[in-house]
């Protein structure tokens, strides 16, 4: 991803300058680069973060909780929608509860917070409680399988399963193309191939080639 993103800035830069140049990517960098708010806990602090599961290290409650018959994530990413949530929970004392007013307050108080709000979302189906979070604004999904993935109406809706048809296997469901393009859209065409069914083509654009294709190919590593 972060070679396609130098890829697309060296070619807008092309576009102004003219000039070409090598772009220079490392795992590590990338790695890195990654790391956002973690690698800022440790430079405000001094302290390396530690793990936590589910939980946001900042924000709370910002995370995944049990209900009857599953898990969801629930997402209180500001005191309004912490309030929010008191009021659809049946519980508006926890906002006016000093250890909880502030997400500060909240973050300090995790674990209190925590074994308060846990037998709450028991309490209702995974489903119950989407519904009344959703009417609320709050933030909030399921937990889902892979299997519910890929059968999700909205996944099915937007072509990110797909069927081809294998020499071998038969019917073949595959993942689609996530990016949408207007004019030019994408599409999975071709079946994952047998072995070596494509070397004759292969071979047959290497003999094709000039003296000076390969030389280059040849500069470059590629053969």
């Amino acid at each position: 991803m972060m070679a396609f993103q130098g890829i697309l800035l060296a070619l807008l830069a092309r576009g102004q300058t003219g000039r070409g140049q090598k772009i220079d990517l490392g795992m590590l960098d990338c790695q890195v680069a990654l790391l956002t708010y973690q690698a800022g806990i440790y430079f405000a602090t001094g302290q390396s973060p530690t793990r936590m599961g589910n939980q946001h290290p900042t924000i709370t409650p910002y995370e995944t909780y049990r209900c009857q018959d599953g898990y969801i994530n629930l997402a209180c990413g500001n005191d309004g929608m912490w309030r929010n949530f008191c009021r659809a929970a049946g519980r508006a004392d926890w906002s006016t509860d000093e250890r909880f007013m502030t997400n500060a307050a909240r973050v300090q108080n995790r674990q209190e917070l925590s074994s308060l709000i846990e037998p709450v979302m028991r309490e209702k189906s995974m489903q119950a409680w989407i519904e009344i979070l959703r009417a609320a604004g709050i933030p909030c999904g399921k937990i889902q399988s892979v299997g519910e993935i890929c059968e999700d109406p909205q996944v099915l809706a937007r072509d990110m399963v797909v069927q081809i048809e294998h020499a071998k296997a038969g019917p073949l469901r595959v993942t689609g193309v996530p990016i949408k393009l207007s004019d030019t859209p994408g599409a999975v065409i071709l079946p994952p191939p047998l072995l070596g069914e494509h070397s004759g083509d292969v071979l047959t654009e290497w003999l094709q080639m000039s003296t000076t294709e390969v030389d280059t190919l040849r500069q470059v590593g590629a053969v």
